[in-house]
């Protein structure tokens, strides 16, 4: 499985704190573009982005923020197991 960015739950919540995104990837320690990424359905989330949130933002529950799903993100492909 994969984890995935509830992106309706982070829209509201950068428009409630008042944050632009750019600004919220410098508080979770992410680039803008991998936030960006994340937010267009380009990719999932890794450790690191999760950690940031989790770790940063006291207010955020991961079943909020983050779901886990079976498929990739579009662009996405399985690797082919040998």
């Amino acid at each position: 499985q994969d984890t995935v960015l509830n992106v309706e739950f982070l829209e509201s919540y950068l428009k409630v704190k008042g944050l632009t995104p750019t600004e919220f990837a410098t508080i979770i320690g992410v680039s803008n573009s991998m936030l960006n990424r994340a937010m267009n359905g380009k990719r999932g989330v890794g450790g690191k982005f999760i950690a940031g949130v989790m770790t940063n933002c006291n207010d955020i529950s991961f079943s909020q923020m983050f779901s886990c799903v079976s498929e990739l993100p579009k662009g996405n492909k399985k690797s082919k197991s040998a």
